[in-house]
């Protein structure tokens, strides 16, 4: 049972970061309409906020159970202070290294970031129906 748990959301998880890849080609793909250098760089500012959240569920979802309940809650933190750490610098290293727009690398971040928010809410709603 606590295999199941984990499984579930560990999957979960990598729905949600599916839905941030799209959502962030399909904006990449529009932003061409400004240039291959908007559209490189709403790519960059999405994957700086993807990376991280990657890093989040293989850390988070490591341990699973009530045997692991610590271990769990652990994870949790750590990861989330990965990935809120890891989306800062690899922000920043675009922003420094890359040849990027910056206002479109930033609405990538952001965009990538409310999907991140609202997607839960969109994968609940449909697991229900």
């Amino acid at each position: 049972m606590p295999q199941d748990i984990n499984h579930k959301g560990r999957t979960t998880a990598l729905k949600l970061t599916l839905i941030q890849v799209g959502v962030v080609l399909v904006c990449a793909t529009a932003a061409l309409a400004w240039g291959f250098n908007a559209s490189f760089s709403v790519l960059v500012g999405g994957l700086s906020i993807i990376i991280p959240s990657l890093l989040f569920s293989r850390w988070a979802f490591r341990h699973s159970g009530a045997q692991a309940a610590k271990q769990v809650m652990t994870g949790f933190y750590i990861g989330e202070a990965i990935k809120f750490l890891g989306a800062i610098v690899l922000f920043v290293l675009v922003l420094k290294w890359l040849p990027v727009v910056a206002v479109a690398a930033l609405s990538g971040f952001i965009l990538a970031t409310l999907v991140q928010v609202f997607a839960p809410i969109i994968i609940t709603v449909s697991a229900s129906n």
